[in-house]
Order: C-alpha cells, then sequence, then structure tokens
C-alpha cells in the first residue's frame, strides 16, 4: 500500500530497473559475490528470472551456436535457445546406487568436457536445482568453472532458490569464483525469494558489458518491469536486513517451513515404500517409485513409467505430482522414469492433505 500511494511508483520506471530495488540488491548481494557491485551498471530487474534467462541466451547465442545444459532442468533453457537457433547439448546428473541425496546426483567429467565444442557458446547451471535440488559444491563449482574458462564461453547460473537451504548447505555463486564474473550472468527471481511467484520481478547481476547487452533484448520486449512491484520488493528487502537472523526474518522462517514439510513429505512416503531423495535446498523434492512394483497396462506406449504413474495418482488419488522424465531430454529421459517430483512450497492444510493421500496408496496395483 505504501508503494500503491506514490506517484513515482505508477509511472514507467527506469529501463535498468528501480533505482531503489536496485541499490537494495546490490547491498543485499554483494558479499555473496565477493565485490562491491554497481547498482546502475551490475544489476538489471527483469519480468521474472524467466525473463533474465530469455535476455541472457537471446543477447548472446546466434544461429549455429550450441549451449550446454545440465539434465534434469527446467524447461525454458531449451526453448529460449531454439527461438535463437541454438542447439542445446545435454550433459546428465547420474545418481549414485540408491541414491537417498541429492548430493548423490553429480555430472562424470568424462561425459561434461566431451559436451564442449568449437560452437559451444554457453553454459546454464541451476543451483538449487529443479527438479532435483542439487546445490552444487565449491568443489564442484571451481571445477565447472575451470572448464567454461578453458573454452572461454559465457556461464548462466540461475539461482532463484538461493535463499532457500536445508540442513547448513552453503550456496555458492559460481560468479564469485576467480575468473568467472566477466564470464558470468546470474539470474534470480524474488517470486521464489519471497514465495510471491505472481508478481514476476526477478533480475540478473553481471559484468556491465553483460548486462548492457542484455538490455538491447529487454529494451525491444518488456522494457522494464512494474515500478509498483519493484518498490515494494525493494521495502521487503529492507525489512530483512533490519531482521537478519532474528524470529521476524522471512529469510530465517522460509527455509525452516519448507525443512519442516520436506521432513513430513519424506516420512509419509517412506511409510508406503517409496524413497524420497533429501534436496540440498529448493522448492522441490524427488521420490523413487521404483519399489512400488506398479503394472501399467500402457507402459509400452513409449511414455516414461513416471508420466503413467502421475496421471493415475491424479485421477485415483487426486495427489498432483510432476513426472521427472520431462525435465530431461529425449537421450536422457530413462534417467527420469522412476522419480516423481513433490512441491514443498505448500499450506499447511494441502501438506497435512498430501500426507494422509500418501499413506493411502498401496504397492504393487495393477494400473490401466
Amino acid at each position: 500500500m505504501n508503494a500503491v500511494n506514490k506517484d513515482s511508483c505508477n509511472w514507467y520506471g527506469r529501463g535498468l530497473g528501480h533505482p531503489r530495488l536496485v541499490k537494495v540488491l546490490a547491498e543485499e548481494y554483494a558479499e555473496s559475490f565477493g565485490r562491491n557491485l554497481a547498482p546502475m551498471k551490475e544489476v538489471m530487474t527483469t519480468i521474472g528470472a524467466y525473463e533474465a534467462i530469455y535476455c541472457a541466451v537471446t543477447a548472446f547465442v546466434n544461429e549455429g551456436d550450441e549451449v550446454i545444459v545440465i539434465d534434469p532442468c527446467f524447461d525454458c533453457y531449451a526453448s529460449d535457445v531454439k527461438l535463437c537457433g541454438g542447439s542445446l547439448v545435454r550433459v546428465p546428473l547420474r545418481a549414485s546406487d540408491n541414491a537417498l541425496n541429492s548430493k548423490d546426483w553429480a555430472i562424470d567429467p568424462t561425459e561434461f568436457e566431451a559436451a564442449f565444442t568449437s560452437k559451444t557458446k554457453a553454459l546454464i547451471i541451476n543451483t538449487p536445482s529443479n527438479p532435483v535440488g542439487k546445490m552444487f559444491s565449491r568443489t564442484e563449482l571451481e571445477y565447472i568453472a575451470s572448464v567454461c574458462i578453458k573454452h572461454d564461453i559465457l556461464c548462466i547460473s540461475d539461482e532463484v532458490y538461493d535463499k532457500v537451504v536445508f540442513d547448513g548447505n552453503e550456496h555458492v555463486r559460481i560468479a564469485s569464483l576467480p575468473g568467472m564474473w566477466e564470464r558470468t550472468i546470474t539470474c534470480q527471481s524474488a517470486g521464489k525469494t519471497f514465495g510471491v511467484t505472481g508478481w514476476r520481478i526477478g533480475w540478473a547481476f553481471g559484468d556491465s558489458f553483460l548486462i548492457e547487452q542484455m538490455f538491447k533484448v529487454c529494451v525491444c520486449t518488456t522494457f522494464t518491469a512494474p515500478t509498483l512491484l519493484q518498490e515494494a520488493i525493494a521495502e521487503m528487502y529492507e525489512h530483512e536486513q533490519q531482521h537478519l537472523g532474528t524470529d521476524e526474518s522471512y529469510f530465517t522462517w522460509f527455509p525452516r517451513k519448507l525443512n519442516d514439510n520436506l521432513k513430513k513429505l519424506a516420512d509419509a512416503f517412506s511409510s508406503v515404500g517409496m524413497r524420497p531423495v533429501h534436496p540440498d535446498g529448493g522448492y522441490f523434492m524427488l521420490i523413487d517409485i521404483s519399489d512400488m512394483n506398479w503394472d501399467f497396462g500402457d507402459k509400452a506406449s513409449g511414455r516414461g513409467h513416471d508420466v503413467d504413474v502421475v496421471k493415475w495418482l491424479t485421477r485415483e488419488y487426486k495427489l498432483a505430482t510432476i513426472p521427472t522424465s520431462v525435465f530431461y531430454g529425449e537421450e536422457w529421459k530413462h534417467l527420469g522414469t522412476d522419480y516423481i517430483r513433490v512441491c514443498l512450497a505448500k499450506q499447511d492444510k494441502t501438506i497435512d492433505k498430501a500426507i494422509e493421500i500418501i499413506k493411502t496408496i498401496k504397492k504393487g496395483c495393477a494400473v490401466v
């Protein structure tokens, strides 16, 4: 309401970002990047992180270029690259046997380095990741950074879940590593940070040259994010800065709440024979359904087993989940067919109802 009553918040705003918001973002995140951030040159606000990723890809990827992604990954990466005439090269995360934690999923260095060619323009990474919930460790990111530097490519780092970290894990920004600031665009989202996804406010951090090229795309599409909502997000960050580490801090409460939801749902799925994959952070958890012995009459259709499971759970139990195989390209889709994804960012009544439903699910059902 404070923002609504300000005349300046009801006008077109500064294209690169509302001054109050970019200043507070530069203050909030400077330490995590290990550098002072220039708010007017190294921060750019967008219509959600979705647009930040789109502008980054569109600004730098040309027809014939290759972009490497780590599967499973968010679907917009593929669409953005395709629109630019580029092609996606997918490298899978591979789960160790009986993986029970997202840390048990890792890239194979041989596969990863083999993906880089003379056509490689960029790498897109996501940490904490959707859907696995994996946070790349400092050691893993140092390795990834070394390969990016070796091949002189751009890194687009999707870090929208950076404030939702569980069990003392450390969120490391690849842009903070030596040699990476000048080649990394870091994308974030107020929607994920504050749980207000309908507000559609995001931003990007990066070297001023990178931000300048992104804005050339933005100015021809949306030009600016809503001033009113940027003002409100700035005020929310200012509140957090005053209460950080206290019980009044949203950044303290929110990850604790999602971690509590995680544990409740994990216990419920475990009680009926499914195996949760505990995430390091983020909004989601994978559930291993391979021990449930469900027999689907249309399994030969070519769809992933997880797709049929999700349809069946929705139809018969009114339990909404997401098939994990849809986050993969065709080459690696088989790696996701034994998993479904559940969302942790739900109200208490929804979590309680889901637990009630989960406990009624039976093994070994013949499904048609």
